[in-house]
């Protein structure tokens, strides 16, 4: 739907960034995120305002975060961290 859109979220850049962050999995149970993402994951503090629920089954625990800037890293487990900071708009 974004590529036919006409988002280039193959090629470099902003957009493929962009589209490569909307589509992080993050889990509220940390044992769920410890079963389904492994023994490499991070730990991260957002506002609730910043979350969506995405399943709705049993226990909720699957959820979106909608401003990844917004994320700050809480500890990094079997794996190095590097956050981005977010890109500022500049306007021609």
């Amino acid at each position: 739907m974004a590529t036919r859109a006409g988002l280039d979220i193959e090629s470099p850049g902003f957009a493929k960034d962009l589209w490569h962050a909307a589509q992080q999995g993050y889990s509220l149970d940390p044992l769920v995120g410890i079963r389904k993402f492994g023994p490499h994951h991070v730990v991260v503090r957002t506002s609730l305002s910043n979350v969506r629920l995405t399943t709705f089954f049993a226990g909720e625990c699957e959820v979106k975060i909608i401003d990844p800037s917004r994320a700050s890293l809480v500890e990094a487990v079997g794996c190095q961290v590097q956050f981005l900071r977010p890109m500022e708009c500049t306007t021609a």
